[in-house]
């Protein structure tokens, strides 16, 4: 296991401590920082990129770390399934959403809305755990 891939479980298990304890926001931000951990491990152990190839290619994309990771993910789901590439866009970006919410915006995050994010990075998680990681 990489080392980022720990720091992935550990996001995840610190969300759901983060509910236990009624710090939905953070949580929030945990659960969506799961996902990002993930899908760099995916890069460097599924794709064979190393640290510096990943900083170099993102920073050269020049659209923000995020969204050429997302990216990146994408275009390879694309070639694999085009129903999970859609679904994996349409998760990953609904949950960067709601952190941005969560981070920077002057509103509540509700239990509600924490419930939501981990239902999200729990799918997202399974969906890139059954396509690259077995």
């Amino acid at each position: 296991m990489t080392v980022i891939r720990h720091k992935s479980n550990e996001n995840l298990n610190a969300g759901e401590l983060l509910i236990r304890n009624s710090m939905l926001a953070s949580s929030v931000h945990c659960f969506y920082y799961s996902c990002v951990q993930l899908m760099i491990h995916i890069l460097i152990s599924v794709f064979h990129m190393t640290e510096e190839s990943i900083e170099d290619e993102s920073r050269r994309a020049g659209r923000g770390f995020h969204n050429w990771l997302i990216n990146q993910i994408y275009v390879d789901y694309i070639r694999k399934n085009r129903r999970n590439a859609r679904s994996f866009r349409r998760k990953i970006y609904n949950l960067k959403d709601v952190r941005i919410q969560a981070d920077y915006k002057l509103i509540e995050i509700d239990a509600n809305k924490s419930s939501e994010a981990k239902f999200i990075s729990e799918r997202i998680i399974n969906m890139l755990k059954g396509d690259y990681l077995q």
